[in-house]
This record gives structure tokens, sequence and C-alpha cells, in this order.
């Protein structure tokens, strides 16, 4: 055998020991950057499962962040997951300095949240997880205001509530019967004109059950009565204690009691006055209102007087306001660019701002709404991304936070599955059912606390 060949032969097996893991590296590396790129040229996934399991929607919620996170650094990913505009990633964060502040200094005694929108949150809906998940984590007690009457009392499940049938009322949404200005959650409430015209006193009585009292406290809100009368001045009974409505100033608050389970008010009317509503709330902690009006698009906000934003935040001192809106002015016309409505919210957040100066502001876009096609398939509205692509503009100029619902729910024909497959939301694929909307309560309050509140604990709750 030649000297050569028989050193190959003594060699071979070490060889082979020394390129294999070589190969074996090599093509795992090459199987690794196949996957990443293929990876991350998908959309990101939805943020719930599409499958009837039911999920821990905090750890679905921050699985998602960390994927978004981690596809953000690639721009030219961004530009190909992005099916509305270049600013799917765009939180505002920075813009809620003032809520933060105000938690996590923990010198504020009550720390207030308004939660406006139209049917999405009426009933409580959303805010009462968000309400739920904040006085959890940093403390308080209370449901906040509560009107006199509603539409929705019947399955409110935060509070219980009851009213006689002599109320009226006037709203930016209804545009008829009220000659009294409009209070924070833009309605006001009065005795019925003609049950005065006897001028003999009437009486009309609401009742509210509180499912946890503790350390709460019921004040009545009310306004300006007719001066041009010279008969008594109206009053409130609760219970053997009864007050008159004096009103001294636009808004006047009366303290009604502390600590009941149970609220029953008699009113005497001798005249007409504005009644607005009872606030449920604890003097330390984080209160969150709920200003609930269906079919409203949220430009009508602009309806409530300045001086009256002002004069209830004197009593109410807002450190977040929530705006969720958009719903109502969604239309099958695809030629609709919505710009009317950008300068109608710009104007209600501008106004709101200069009311409310103490507050930060989040604005929450619409979710998934779907209808039948042509031909007959459930899917997406034609112009839902336009409108949430407006609504993130209306953010970034006006700089306010902004949370993407849309994007939360999944995204295009997400509101399927949400109806269909996981049963979280109506029939009528636009309004999250109570499952639903606990689970995007939970969405909206992992995406303040993940943003805001981590690094922050107050030592008392």
């Amino acid at each position: 055998m030649n000297p050569i060949d028989k050193k190959f032969q003594i060699f071979r097996p070490f060889l082979l020991i020394f390129f294999i893991p070589l190969i074996f590296l090599g093509y795992n590396l090459l199987l690794e950057n196949t996957l990443l790129n293929t990876t991350f040229l998908k959309p990101s996934p939805a943020l719930f499962s599409k499958q009837k399991v039911k999920p821990n929607p905090l750890l679905a919620a921050e699985r998602r962040l960390k994927n978004l996170s981690h596809i953000k650094k690639n721009t030219e990913t961004q530009n190909k997951l992005d099916s509305i505009n270049s600013y799917l990633f765009y939180t505002g964060t920075e813009h809620l300095s003032q809520f933060v502040q105000a938690i996590s200094s923990c010198s504020k005694d009550q720390v207030r949240i308004g939660y406006f929108g139209d049917s999405s949150i009426e009933g409580d809906l959303i805010s009462m997880t968000i309400r739920t998940f904040l006085q959890k984590k940093f403390g308080g007690n209370g449901v906040g205001f509560v009107p006199i009457t509603s539409l929705t009392s019947g399955f409110r499940s935060s509070i219980s509530h009851s009213f006689s049938d002599n109320w009226d009322y006037g709203s930016i949404i209804r545009n008829y019967g009220s000659a009294f200005p409009y209070g924070i959650s833009g309605e006001v409430f009065y005795v019925k004109n003609d049950s005065l015209l006897a001028e003999t006193t009437q009486t009309a009585s609401v009742k509210y059950g509180l499912r946890s009292s503790a350390n709460v406290q019921a004040v009545l809100f009310y306004g300006k009565q007719d001066t041009s009368s010279i008969l008594p001045s109206n009053s409130v009974s609760t219970g053997s204690n009864t007050v008159l409505l004096n009103d001294s100033n636009l808004v006047n608050t009366e303290v009604l009691g502390k600590q009941a389970s149970t609220y029953a008010l008699e009113f005497s009317f001798n005249r007409p006055q504005a009644i607005y509503g009872v606030s449920f709330a604890s003097s330390s902690g984080i209160i969150v209102d709920n200003f609930a009006l269906r079919s409203n698009s949220g430009g009508t906000l602009s309806k409530i007087s300045s001086n009256y934003l002002k004069a209830f935040n004197q009593q109410m001192d807002f450190d977040l306001i929530i705006l969720q809106y958009g719903l109502n002015i969604l239309s099958d016309k695809p030629d609709d660019n919505y710009l009317w409505y950008k300068t109608q919210m710009s104007n209600v957040i501008q106004k709101m701002k200069i009311a409310l100066p103490n507050a930060s502001f989040l604005l929450v876009s619409i979710g998934d709404k779907s209808e039948k096609n042509d031909q007959g398939v459930i899917e997406t509205q034609v112009n839902v991304e336009k409108l949430v692509a407006l609504q993130k503009d209306i953010a970034i100029e006006n700089n306010v936070s902004f949370f993407n619902m849309y994007e939360a729910m999944g995204g295009k024909n997400s509101m399927v599955v949400w109806v269909e497959t996981n049963d979280w939301a109506n029939k009528d694929y636009t309004h999250f059912n109570y499952k639903g909307a606990a689970i995007m309560g939970e969405s909206l309050s992992q995406f303040l606390q993940k943003a805001y509140f981590k690094q922050f604990e107050c030592n008392e709750k």
C-alpha cells in the first residue's frame, strides 16, 4: 500500500469526526436563518387564539407586546406588517405623564379617570374591568359617577339602579326638551315640566344599590333652580335626613351619606332644577367614571359648556380622560375620508384639555366591525381600517396617547372570530358581550400597566 494512502486510512476516522459536526452546524444555521426570515415577513399573530380554548388574556397580551417590540426594530418588516399606516406602533406614552405622576407620587388622595364612550361601554362595560384592575393595584372603592336615570340600568352589573317614571332629561344626543345646561356625562335630569304646572310640590325618586360600600361616600351633583318663582326651594331626602338644594354655584354638591349599601333618594320639587347624578367614591385611590351615551359620535361632546366642564372638574379633578368613539360614524361609502370627523374630535380634545388642565388623555380606536359583503361573506367593514388610521392621526396631532383596539382584537376579520369562535361579541358583529368587554378591559389595563405603572407602587393601598 502506498504510504500516503496508508496515512489517509489512519486519519480518515478523525477527519469524519471533525467534519460531521461542522456540516451539522452549518445546516442548523441555514435552517435558522430561513425560519427567521419567514417569521419576520409574516403578519404579527392575533392577540387571542382563534381556538375555543379559554386563554389568559394578560399572558397573551404580554406575548404580543414582546413580538411587536421585536418586529418593530425591523423597518422593512414594519412597513409590510402595517396594513393601516406607518403609525402601527404609536402609543404616545409620553403624553400620560400627568396621570403617571398622580399615580406614582402617591401624594394625591384620589386619582380620577373619566371614561367617555358610546354604546361600546354602556352598562359600565370595559370600564368596570379597568376599575377593578386599578383599584386592586392602587386602592380605591366605588363605581364613580352614576346618572339619575339610565337606559342600561337593567343590565349594568356594577350597581343596581331604579328610578320613578316622572323624570325627564336632555342630552347632547337628544337635542330637545332641556332648558338646562348639560353635565359632565352629557346629560341633565329634571322633573317633567307638566308636573309643575299646577304649582304644587312634585316628587321624584331614584334608588342605588352598591356592591361594595366600604369607605364610599355618596355625593349628589346638581345645578341651578328656576329663580323666577317665589316658591320654597327644592329638597332631597335620604331616610330621615332632608337637605335643601341650595345652588350658589353652577355645579353644586351635597354629601348624602357614607358607607351605606343602599341610597333611596326622594326629591321634592317646587320649581324646575337641574339634577345630574350621584358619585359613589372613596376619598383615596382610583375612581373610574363611566360616561356612556348610546349613538354618540364623540364630536357632540363639544355641546358641553366649557364653564360646566370646569365646574365639574373643580369637584372631581380628573387625572385621565379616555375617549372611545367612532362606531356611529362608520359608513359604507368608500370615498368618505372622515376628515370632517378629524376636525370635530380635534376640537373636542383641545376644548377638554383647556377645561381639564391636570388630565392626561388616551384615545381608544374602534375595534373591528364586520358585515356581509356583496358575496354574502361576513368580513371587516370597508372603512374600519381607514377610520382607525384617522384616529391614530388625531391622537398624534393632538399629543394624546393612543390604544389600537382594532389591532388588539387581532386586526382584519377578528370580529368574526370573536363572535363565531370565541363567543366574545354579539351577533351584530359590532359590540362586545360581557366576556369580550372583560377581555378588552384587561387588555387596556395591561396597556396601562406595562407602559406606565410597573415601576410605581404606592406603599399603602
